[in-house]
């Protein structure tokens, strides 16, 4: 035990771990003495990521100094990009659920709509996923902009907000903003005005829209203004709902310097698909076109349906928002014969004069 006020000196062998690390992309992990995973982080630069915990102690909160306390080893795995190595984390950290690693236990970074399994199903926002029977949608990056949306719909098909269920109709009812399947009554057209939403949900909103738009010109031909606008409020909220609010399950290449040349990463379905590394000249380019067509030409994921894949593309959805300094994120369908051309043009611009393709 060190003296009271001076902090314990880092073991020998993990010191010169440290010092062995590379100064590209990937992800560390530190272990106890009997090897036991403490905690896993991504880096841009691995060797100066991790010596950073080394450091004096000001700045660092309590965790990371009883972290330092007790790891005796790193190791680390690179990837060729700060996608791949953000990714990799995640997909490590959920699978081992290292004792450090807050985040790796919640699915606390977006938000989701859960439509539970009762009778008369309730409509919540939650921020967790779980195994109860319900159906989960999303996850959607503004949970203020779902609550919105929501409850403008929620105005339109009048699902339950009483929890648990009245023996009667409660004030919800009274004020025109729930069917009440409390009752009898109410009951009949509940299961469709969930279903409605769940299609909604799904991306499946035409149809819907269509409905909406003659039933809000019909309330306004009649002079019926309220239900017209309230039908117009719902239409608002289908939108976001079904357009900029979800992530999306997008295509894209992705391009960035390497060491080596440049690294093509493949996103399919909103998840990293892979990635390979090319040299920076028209040999390169016709790598990276290959590459792209088995890519193409691989079935993708299908919809992500655990905690772990909607997470993963959340993740992904925020990193090609922002993709950071000599990043190129190409959207679109792997397939499309612009693909090629546009690659070939983010490729030019990405390397310096001599060594581009041409």
């Amino acid at each position: 035990m060190s003296p009271r006020g001076k902090r314990k000196r880092p073991p020998a062998q993990l010191e010169d771990q440290i010092a062995a690390l590379p100064s590209g992309p990937g992800i560390y992990s530190f272990r106890d003495a009997d090897g036991r995973l403490l905690y896993v982080g991504k880096a841009k630069d691995l060797r100066q990521r991790v010596r950073s915990y080394m450091g004096k102690d000001g700045g660092h909160s309590r965790p990371t100094r009883k972290l330092r306390r007790i790891a005796h080893h790193v190791t680390h795995t690179e990837t060729g990009s700060e996608l791949e190595a953000l990714v990799l984390e995640a997909r490590t950290i959920s699978a081992a659920l290292p004792r450090f690693n807050i985040m790796g236990k919640t699915d606390r970074h977006f938000a989701y709509v859960r439509i539970t399994s009762d009778p008369w199903p309730m409509v919540q926002v939650v921020r967790r996923l779980v195994p109860d029977g319900s159906r989960y949608f999303g996850p959607y990056l503004s949970e203020a902009a779902l609550h919105d949306a929501l409850a403008a719909l929620q105005r339109l098909l009048r699902w339950r907000l009483c929890d648990p269920l009245g023996p009667a109709p409660c004030l919800h009812h009274e004020l025109g903003r729930c069917m009440a399947p409390c009752i009898s009554a109410g009951q009949p057209a509940y299961p469709e005005a969930i279903a409605t939403l769940v299609r909604v949900l799904e991306g499946d909103a035409a149809t819907v829209v269509t409905a909406l738009e003659e039933q809000m010109h019909g309330a306004a031909d009649r002079l019926q203004f309220e239900t017209a606008a309230r039908l117009r409020d719902g239409l608002s909220a289908l939108s976001r709902l079904s357009g900029w609010a979800r992530l999306a399950p997008v295509d894209a290449v992705v391009l960035s310097p390497h060491a080596a040349g440049i690294r093509v990463v493949i996103v399919r379905m909103g998840r990293l698909a892979g990635g390979e590394t090319v040299p920076a000249s028209t040999e390169g380019w016709v790598e990276a076109h290959a590459f792209i067509g088995r890519m193409a030409a691989t079935p993708p994921p299908g919809a992500a349906q655990t905690s772990a894949a909607i997470r993963e593309m959340g993740l992904v959805a925020r990193y090609l928002g922002r993709p950071g300094k000599d990043v190129v994120v190409l959207r679109g369908r792997l397939e499309e014969n612009e693909m090629g051309r546009r690659v070939l043009e983010a490729m030019t611009r990405l390397v310096p004069t001599e060594g581009k393709p041409g």
